[in-house]
């Protein structure tokens, strides 16, 4: 592998890990996009990459995740009861969604990105509106009902992995519209993240599609283990350096430069050719 891919790979990563570390924002949908326009830079094909940068960029995501989770239940900031009836279904959709990558059209993947990028949208307008008015309103109700938490634990999973993320930003959208405590969202998605990375990393060990790339060498799968390696040690990193640091103006700005970026990079990839 070109020491300017991993280059370009541990800076996107270090990026990702700050910004994760002070706005909460999924790395792997940062990751790809960004990823995605730098690779012509680099002279690389973008024919056949969805599937290995969405796989390594996923998997790269699980140590903070874990972390992460491990810390929030120690401190009995995730609602287990909704976890638990949200994870068999979202993990279930991150294998198929990881599945699906491998053999999807890229027209899948675009729309898939464009209604992560309006979630983000709406999750900031949605914010500002509840610190507005004060208000939420729990259309959701109670998830642990049978009748929703598979659906929906499976749109998670599979909308997500078909859109480079990890599933935080979808359950995390989820829960605002349910009876889950404000301060409990972010640890409750960060569990359901979790569940859906470690099941999507199953099925992109084990792609339904072979890769279509001329050289496979250091691949598990749909993964491209080095590009993993600093993917995760470049975030993990990153993260720990920024964490619980900036004031609420600084994770205000960051926010709101990330979904402006996020906008860019999803009509950009519109135009692009996979």
């Amino acid at each position: 592998m070109e020491l300017q891919l991993l280059i370009l790979l541990f800076i996107i990563g270090g990026v990702a890990g700050a910004l994760y570390a002070t706005t909460q924002v999924s790395t792997p949908l940062f990751i790809v996009s960004a990823v995605l326009l730098f690779l012509p830079a680099l002279g690389v094909e973008q024919s056949g990459v969805l599937l290995p940068v969405i796989a390594t960029a996923v998997v790269s995501f699980i140590p903070i995740l874990l972390l992460e989770w491990v810390r929030d239940m120690k401190e009995r900031k995730v609602d287990s009861v909704v976890l638990i009836a949200l994870s068999p279904g979202a993990a279930m959709g991150g294998v198929i969604g990881a599945q699906l990558v491998s053999f999807m059209s890229p027209i899948y993947f675009k729309v898939a990105l464009s209604i992560l990028v309006l979630l983000l949208v709406y999750r900031g307008w949605l914010s500002a509106r509840q610190r507005l008015q004060n208000t939420n309103d729990a259309y959701l109700g109670n998830l642990n009902s049978h009748a929703l938490r598979m659906p929906i634990g499976l749109f998670i999973g599979v909308v997500s992995m078909m859109a480079g993320g990890a599933g935080k930003i979808m359950a995390e959208t989820v829960l605002t519209k349910s009876s889950v405590d404000h301060e409990h969202r972010h640890s409750t998605a960060v569990g359901v993240a979790l569940f859906v990375s470690i099941a999507a990393m199953v099925g992109f060990s084990f792609p339904a599609m072979p890769l279509s790339l001329p050289n496979t060498d250091g691949f598990i799968g749909g993964i491209q283990l080095l590009s993993c390696l600093v993917l995760a040690v470049s975030q993990m990193l990153f993260y720990l350096l920024c964490h619980e640091k900036g004031n609420r103006l600084d994770r205000l700005v960051l926010t709101i430069g990330f979904v402006l970026f996020m906008l860019i990079a999803a009509s950009r990839v519109w135009l692009m050719a996979f």
